[in-house]
């Protein structure tokens, strides 16, 4: 998947090991590779709420967000199946629910 930077995302993880539980953040792509000292291809998201309020790293006014925190992600290429699209996020929701009502 070709991500586009400024772009909005959605990375996914779950709270449970039986994947039942979503837990959902708003990202935006920021780049690749940003850090010099990267030694693996990585993909970087920054969270939405500072991307929209100051920008994106590494190129925001330095005056901050609200509350002071500018949430980064790195991602391996294999990592990036938690990162979806607002149809892949639809997706796997769908599939979480799924497993949801299995367990019922």
């Amino acid at each position: 998947m070709d991500y586009i930077i400024g772009e909005l995302y959605f990375f996914i993880t779950y709270t449970d090991d039986n994947l039942l539980y979503p837990k959902i953040y708003s990202v935006v792509h920021i780049g690749k590779n940003l850090d010099d000292e990267d030694d693996e291809e990585l993909w970087y998201f920054q969270d939405a709420q500072t991307y929209n309020e100051i920008g994106a790293y590494p190129d925001f006014d330095k005056k901050g967000s609200d509350t002071g925190e500018v949430d980064i992600y790195s991602f391996r290429e294999l990592d990036l199946e938690h990162v979806k699209t607002p149809k892949t996020l639809y997706d796997e929701l769908e599939e979480c629910f799924s497993r949801r009502n299995q367990n019922k």
